[in-house]
């Protein structure tokens, strides 16, 4: 009678593996996303227009600073 339990036992646990090990994503299935990044300078004068350009060229900007230059219209 012990011997079917723990053949039970041992039966159920390699099942309840086999299925945690196919629910599980493996290395070579997990696709990691790629990245580009760019560098852009626009003019003050310019800049709504051009993160407008770049926005629908399909860019997220991340950072912008606003930078004292020959073309600030001051």
């Amino acid at each position: 009678m012990q011997s079917r339990l723990l053949a039970s036992l041992l039966i159920v646990n390699l099942i309840s593996l086999f299925v945690l090990m196919k629910l599980l994503p493996t290395p070579e299935a997990t696709v990691l996303p790629k990245w580009e990044y760019t560098i852009e300078s626009v003019a003050d004068l310019e800049f709504e227009a051009g993160m407008r350009k770049l926005g629908e060229e399909g860019w997220e900007i991340v950072f912008a600073r606003r930078a004292s230059g020959s073309d600030d219209g001051v």
